[in-house]
């Protein structure tokens, strides 16, 4: 350029960044003279060689994390992060919970991601307390034994996908039985098995 003439410099900053402002290799800082969305424009006289660079600065953003059921577990590392940083959440389960997953079906319950925006995650947790209690009626005695525990008797607890299998034994006098579960018409039979997705206390 000759000396003396004007000339327009313009710059398109990332998004994910607020423009601060222009400097001169003098370290003369420069405010634009005109702005629209992301450009920047900035008329300066030629007076000699000069170079000029823009600063900007990465946009903070929001990472908003909770836990399903409120009383289930706890979540951690949500807050504000600066776009390109590295965010580590982890969820946490309460006694008798288990963690299922994240809102965007992750199962691992430390994830760690960049950040790119705005974002919300919601961690599940599961109850994982089972209780299983028996009675008998008349004509003999039952007990229910946990497979994976061992412990048998009349109540026994577990966790979600345990195998309890339930012990009866007749009275002189008497013979087969079956299993009545929660008082509803389903009996099981002697010598027979069936599976329940056990999520809370079975009678």
């Amino acid at each position: 350029y000759s000396y003396g003439t004007y000339v327009e410099l313009w710059v398109n900053v990332n998004p994910h960044y607020n423009f601060l402002y222009w400097e001169d290799s003098n370290g003369n800082r420069i405010s634009p003279t005109s702005s629209s969305g992301n450009t920047y424009k900035v008329t300066v006289q030629v007076l000699g060689n000069k170079a000029y660079t823009i600063h900007a600065s990465p946009k903070v953003y929001t990472v908003s994390v909770s836990a399903s059921p409120s009383d289930g577990g706890s979540v951690s590392g949500g807050g504000e992060y600066t776009y390109g940083s590295e965010c580590t959440l982890k969820a946490t389960p309460k006694a008798d919970y288990k963690f299922v997953k994240w809102s965007d079906e992750d199962t691992n319950p430390t994830k760690t991601f960049t950040v790119t925006g705005d974002s919300s995650f919601t961690a599940y947790f599961e109850y994982n307390k089972v209780q299983v209690n028996i009675s008998s009626g008349q004509g003999g005695t039952a007990t229910v034994r946990n497979v994976r525990t061992g412990q048998e008797g009349a109540s026994v607890v577990g966790i979600v996908g345990d195998v309890f299998i339930f012990i009866g034994v007749p009275n002189y006098g008497y013979s087969n039985y079956y299993v009545q579960l929660d008082g509803s018409t389903n009996q099981i039979a002697y010598g027979s098995n069936y599976a329940i997705q056990a999520s809370g206390t079975y009678n």
